[in-house]
Protein backbone atom coordinates (compact mmCIF):
# COMPACT_ATOMS: atom_id res chain seq x y z
CA UNK A 1 0.00 0.00 0.00
CA UNK A 2 1.87 3.52 -1.11
CA UNK A 3 2.56 5.96 1.65
CA UNK A 4 0.63 9.20 1.54
CA UNK A 5 3.09 12.37 2.57
CA UNK A 6 1.27 15.06 2.99
CA UNK A 7 2.64 18.75 1.82
CA UNK A 8 1.58 22.18 0.73
CA UNK A 9 3.00 24.39 -1.55
CA UNK A 10 2.01 28.66 -1.03
CA UNK A 11 4.21 31.23 -3.40
CA UNK A 12 8.42 30.18 -2.78
CA UNK A 13 7.41 28.21 0.40
CA UNK A 14 6.59 24.40 0.86
CA UNK A 15 5.39 22.58 4.11
CA UNK A 16 6.85 19.49 4.96
CA UNK A 17 7.53 17.36 7.77
CA UNK A 18 6.66 18.21 11.03
CA UNK A 19 7.99 19.12 14.21
CA UNK A 20 7.35 20.72 18.14
CA UNK A 21 6.35 24.02 17.64
CA UNK A 22 4.08 25.10 20.93
CA UNK A 23 5.69 25.49 24.26
CA UNK A 24 3.84 22.34 25.32
CA UNK A 25 5.59 20.24 22.57
CA UNK A 26 2.79 19.86 20.48
CA UNK A 27 3.81 19.15 16.28
CA UNK A 28 2.73 21.61 13.31
CA UNK A 29 4.07 21.22 9.90
CA UNK A 30 7.84 22.41 9.15
CA UNK A 31 7.24 25.63 6.93
CA UNK A 32 10.78 25.66 4.01
CA UNK A 33 11.33 29.03 1.89
CA UNK A 34 12.91 27.82 -1.86
CA UNK A 35 16.12 29.68 -1.63
CA UNK A 36 17.33 27.86 -5.01
CA UNK A 37 16.72 25.34 -7.89
CA UNK A 38 19.50 23.71 -9.74
CA UNK A 39 20.57 20.39 -11.34
CA UNK A 40 17.20 19.10 -10.96
CA UNK A 41 17.38 19.75 -6.96
CA UNK A 42 15.84 22.19 -5.14
CA UNK A 43 17.35 23.80 -1.90
CA UNK A 44 14.94 24.92 1.12
CA UNK A 45 16.16 26.49 4.74
CA UNK A 46 13.26 26.68 7.76
CA UNK A 47 11.30 29.77 7.31
CA UNK A 48 11.56 29.43 11.33
CA UNK A 49 14.01 28.93 14.32
CA UNK A 50 12.37 25.86 15.17
CA UNK A 51 14.85 24.67 18.21
CA UNK A 52 17.78 25.63 20.73
CA UNK A 53 20.69 23.13 19.96
CA UNK A 54 24.16 23.56 21.05
CA UNK A 55 26.69 23.37 17.90
CA UNK A 56 28.91 20.67 19.71
CA UNK A 57 28.43 18.89 23.26
CA UNK A 58 29.64 20.26 26.31
CA UNK A 59 33.40 20.15 26.58
CA UNK A 60 34.32 19.84 22.83
CA UNK A 61 34.94 22.15 19.92
CA UNK A 62 35.60 21.55 16.63
CA UNK A 63 34.35 21.71 12.87
CA UNK A 64 31.60 21.43 11.28
CA UNK A 65 32.45 17.45 10.14
CA UNK A 66 33.18 17.12 14.14
CA UNK A 67 30.03 18.80 15.31
CA UNK A 68 27.55 17.17 17.07
CA UNK A 69 24.67 18.77 16.01
CA UNK A 70 25.68 17.66 12.40
CA UNK A 71 24.99 13.96 13.79
CA UNK A 72 22.20 14.81 15.53
CA UNK A 73 20.79 16.88 12.59
CA UNK A 74 20.98 13.61 9.79
CA UNK A 75 19.96 11.19 12.55
CA UNK A 76 17.43 11.97 15.63
CA UNK A 77 16.20 15.10 14.24
CA UNK A 78 15.72 13.88 10.57
CA UNK A 79 14.22 10.34 11.61
CA UNK A 80 11.46 12.23 14.12
CA UNK A 81 10.54 15.22 10.95
CA UNK A 82 10.84 13.13 7.71
CA UNK A 83 9.90 9.12 8.73
CA UNK A 84 12.02 6.86 6.49
CA UNK A 85 9.43 7.64 3.53
CA UNK A 86 10.17 10.98 3.54
CA UNK A 87 13.85 10.70 3.96
CA UNK A 88 14.42 9.23 0.69
CA UNK A 89 13.50 12.15 -1.21
CA UNK A 90 15.81 13.97 0.56
CA UNK A 91 19.54 14.76 -1.76
CA UNK A 92 22.74 14.08 0.00
CA UNK A 93 25.17 16.88 -0.84
CA UNK A 94 28.65 17.93 -0.53
CA UNK A 95 29.53 20.90 2.39
CA UNK A 96 32.75 22.46 1.03
CA UNK A 97 34.97 24.49 2.78
CA UNK A 98 33.62 27.77 4.39
CA UNK A 99 35.40 30.65 5.44
CA UNK A 100 35.03 33.79 7.43
CA UNK A 101 35.57 36.89 5.53
CA UNK A 102 36.15 38.97 8.58
CA UNK A 103 38.71 37.33 10.61
CA UNK A 104 40.09 34.59 7.94
CA UNK A 105 39.53 31.40 10.08
CA UNK A 106 37.96 28.75 7.83
CA UNK A 107 36.52 25.39 8.10
CA UNK A 108 37.95 22.73 5.62
CA UNK A 109 36.53 20.03 6.39
CA UNK A 110 34.24 18.80 3.26
CA UNK A 111 31.65 15.66 4.47
CA UNK A 112 27.83 15.09 3.10
CA UNK A 113 24.75 15.81 4.57
CA UNK A 114 21.13 15.28 3.79
CA UNK A 115 20.10 18.35 6.31
CA UNK A 116 22.76 20.94 7.49
CA UNK A 117 23.31 24.53 8.35
CA UNK A 118 23.91 27.22 5.29
CA UNK A 119 27.59 28.97 5.53
CA UNK A 120 28.30 32.20 5.38
CA UNK A 121 28.77 32.38 1.70
CA UNK A 122 25.29 30.62 1.10
CA UNK A 123 23.75 33.23 3.35
CA UNK A 124 24.39 36.16 0.99
CA UNK A 125 24.13 34.41 -2.25
CA UNK A 126 20.01 32.72 -1.60
CA UNK A 127 18.65 34.71 1.18
CA UNK A 128 16.63 37.74 0.01
CA UNK A 129 16.27 40.47 2.26
CA UNK A 130 12.56 39.29 3.83
CA UNK A 131 13.90 36.08 5.09
CA UNK A 132 17.39 37.06 6.49
CA UNK A 133 15.94 37.60 9.99
CA UNK A 134 13.76 34.14 11.71
CA UNK A 135 11.02 34.39 13.64
CA UNK A 136 11.19 32.03 16.53
CA UNK A 137 8.79 28.99 17.56
CA UNK A 138 7.50 29.31 20.90
CA UNK A 139 9.13 26.12 21.36
CA UNK A 140 12.77 27.72 20.67
CA UNK A 141 12.07 30.26 22.60
CA UNK A 142 11.31 27.86 25.93
CA UNK A 143 14.23 25.92 24.74
CA UNK A 144 16.06 29.71 25.87
CA UNK A 145 16.53 30.87 22.08
CA UNK A 146 17.15 34.44 22.56
CA UNK A 147 14.56 36.75 20.53
CA UNK A 148 13.63 40.13 20.10
CA UNK A 149 10.80 39.96 17.70
CA UNK A 150 13.20 37.60 15.68
CA UNK A 151 15.90 35.25 17.53
CA UNK A 152 19.82 34.13 16.82
CA UNK A 153 20.29 31.13 14.80
CA UNK A 154 23.24 29.24 13.71
CA UNK A 155 25.73 29.31 10.71
CA UNK A 156 28.09 26.93 10.12
CA UNK A 157 31.17 28.59 9.29
CA UNK A 158 33.38 29.80 12.20
CA UNK A 159 33.89 32.79 14.71
CA UNK A 160 36.83 34.78 15.11
CA UNK A 161 38.84 31.64 16.93
CA UNK A 162 38.68 27.86 17.77
CA UNK A 163 35.84 27.22 19.42
CA UNK A 164 33.45 29.88 18.23
CA UNK A 165 30.68 29.43 15.69
CA UNK A 166 29.81 32.68 13.45
CA UNK A 167 25.75 33.35 13.83
CA UNK A 168 22.82 35.13 12.11
CA UNK A 169 22.01 38.13 14.79
CA UNK A 170 18.27 39.56 15.47
CA UNK A 171 19.11 42.33 12.63
CA UNK A 172 19.56 40.05 9.84
CA UNK A 173 23.20 40.16 9.94
CA UNK A 174 26.30 37.66 10.24
CA UNK A 175 27.94 38.02 13.52
CA UNK A 176 31.43 37.29 12.43
CA UNK A 177 33.06 37.00 15.47
CA UNK A 178 30.61 33.92 16.63
CA UNK A 179 29.73 33.19 20.24
CA UNK A 180 30.61 29.29 22.08
CA UNK A 181 29.93 26.94 20.24
CA UNK A 182 27.71 25.46 23.50
CA UNK A 183 24.71 28.21 23.08
CA UNK A 184 21.34 27.49 23.44
CA UNK A 185 20.71 31.52 23.43
CA UNK A 186 21.73 30.39 19.17
CA UNK A 187 18.58 28.66 17.14
CA UNK A 188 18.44 26.47 14.63
CA UNK A 189 16.76 26.80 10.64
CA UNK A 190 17.97 23.76 9.24
CA UNK A 191 18.57 23.35 5.39
CA UNK A 192 18.46 20.36 2.99
CA UNK A 193 18.52 19.48 -0.87
CA UNK A 194 15.47 18.11 -2.45
CA UNK A 195 15.06 16.48 -5.66
CA UNK A 196 12.82 17.31 -8.66
CA UNK A 197 11.94 13.80 -8.54
CA UNK A 198 10.04 14.75 -5.11
CA UNK A 199 8.29 17.16 -6.97
CA UNK A 200 7.44 14.62 -9.77
CA UNK A 201 5.85 12.79 -7.30
CA UNK A 202 3.67 15.44 -6.68
CA UNK A 203 -0.57 15.40 -7.23
CA UNK A 204 -2.20 18.60 -7.22
CA UNK A 205 -5.48 18.33 -5.15
CA UNK A 206 -6.92 21.65 -4.88
CA UNK A 207 -6.49 25.18 -5.43
CA UNK A 208 -7.58 28.08 -3.12
CA UNK A 209 -7.02 31.64 -2.40
CA UNK A 210 -4.65 32.19 0.41
CA UNK A 211 -4.71 35.91 1.57
CA UNK A 212 -4.95 36.74 -2.62
CA UNK A 213 -1.90 34.72 -2.81
CA UNK A 214 -2.28 30.95 -4.25
CA UNK A 215 -2.04 28.06 -2.60
CA UNK A 216 -1.87 24.19 -3.03
CA UNK A 217 -2.63 21.05 -1.32
CA UNK A 218 -0.03 18.24 -2.39
CA UNK A 219 0.04 14.36 -1.78
CA UNK A 220 3.12 13.05 -2.20
CA UNK A 221 2.72 8.98 -3.38
CA UNK A 222 5.55 6.79 -1.74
Amino acid sequence: MPTILNCRISQNTLFFGSYYYGPNGENKPIEWIILKEENGRKLLLSKYIIDAVDCHEAGTVGSWKECSLRTWLNTEFSNQVFSKEKSSRLVESERTETTNSFYKTKDPDGCKDKVFLLSAEEFKEYLELGYVMGPVTPYALEKGVFAHEYGLWWIRTPGDKYGMQAYINITGKIAYEGCYQQRREVGLRPAMWISDEFWDECELDKTAGVRGKKEYEWNIVG
